[in-house]
């Protein structure tokens, strides 16, 4: 594992920015970011210790960051995808549930991410995972929970998502989640903590792309809204198609016949 070590300790910097959290500080406004939100102050400091470090290292690589976009540090790749703080909204307001994210690739691809690391900011929780190497939390190798009722988790609903697409999945589950950081949902539904996820608006790669792995080398895998097909995308700063994920391959069929099915097909 070539970036883990230095994942875990930009981990530990950014996790120290906890004390700010639900402070009125946290949430000073700056600029808007290269992907369209407005940056915080949170963001920002977080940004900063990512550029500190990767300069202090002496890495030569490619960052790609929601607060920067590209960043050239010497050579194309590693080309480092990171989210400094996944669910800052959550984070300002002091709501425990927000993660750093950072994987990196060897090409413009997200199905050539190699190393992926999210670290729960809130509880601790520490998720790895390297390709074809299996996916870690807490340093032990995952292994799933394997529950009956399914619970699901859902981001991006905003006031013009469609009423229909949401009927349909909070009909077809015990019950549905949705808890503001999309890096941490598919990390939980890696442990089977959560058993399906949907991401219903367009989506940014810096918000999945540690989790993508993380999911894969657990047994799940991300696939392409209303369809079965594999989700993959360019590691660029455009919004991409929605998608969903399931932690176990065997539901896939249920699922989706649950949710993207019309009755009586």
């Amino acid at each position: 594992m070539i970036y883990i070590d230095f994942f875990k300790n930009l981990g530990k910097k950014i996790q120290q920015l906890n004390k700010f959290f639900g402070e009125k500080i946290a949430s000073f406004e700056f600029e808007e970011n290269p992907f369209g939100d407005v940056s915080v102050y949170i963001d920002k400091k977080a940004q900063e210790i990512v550029v500190e470090s990767i300069i202090k290292e002496s890495i030569k690589c490619t960052l790609l960051s929601e607060e920067s976009g590209f960043l050239d540090f010497g050579q194309k790749y590693p080309l480092f995808i990171v989210d400094p703080i996944d669910g800052s909204l959550n984070a300002k307001r002091g709501i425990p549930y927000s993660a750093f994210s950072i994987a990196y690739s060897t090409s413009d691809s997200s199905d050539f991410i190699n190393e992926a690391y999210v670290l729960n900011l809130s509880t601790s929780d520490e998720f790895f995972a390297s390709k074809s190497n299996g996916a870690y939390l807490n340093g032990k190798q995952i292994k799933k929970l394997s529950l009956k009722n399914y619970i699901a988790a859902i981001e991006g609903i905003k006031r013009q998502t469609n009423l229909d697409d949401l009927k349909k999945i909070y009909k077809s589950f015990y019950r549905v989640r949705s808890m503001g950081s999309v890096a941490l949902d598919l990390c939980y539904l890696a442990c089977g903590r959560i058993d399906v996820f949907f991401h219903i608006q367009p989506s940014r790669i810096i918000d999945f792309a540690a989790a993508k792995l993380i999911v894969e080398e657990s047994g799940g895998v991300l696939l392409e809204f209303e369809s079965k097909n594999l989700y993959n995308v360019p590691i660029d700063q455009e919004k991409h198609k929605p998608f969903w994920a399931v932690a176990e391959l065997t539901n896939i069929d249920e699922f989706y016949n649950k949710v993207f099915m019309e009755e009586g097909q």
